[in-house]
């Protein structure tokens, strides 16, 4: 691992962890973020759902993307139960 990355493992309640290197410069912004929440007694929920909104903002069109997904995935569900019609 080069010196300009950090490395972080993340955990999820049902799966093994996930791990990842982050550059070292985006670790020290996203700690200094998530330290100005907590030292303004913002909710973990809270600054997690905020942490989410910005990554999403800070990518043109990944939120879209993402809604385009969900209603894919949505969609596919729908057809495989036979309560939706295929074309």
């Amino acid at each position: 691992m080069s010196a300009d990355r950090a490395f972080v493992t993340a955990m999820k309640p049902t799966t093994p962890p996930i791990e990842v290197t982050v550059p070292q410069k985006a670790m020290r912004l996203l700690r200094a973020a998530a330290k100005a929440f907590a030292e303004n007694g913002v909710p973990h929920d809270v600054w997690m759902i905020a942490a989410g909104s910005a990554s999403l903002d800070a990518r043109p069109g990944m939120r879209e993307h993402m809604v385009d997904e969900r209603l894919t995935e949505h969609l596919d569900d729908l057809r495989e139960r036979g309560l939706m019609p295929q074309a």
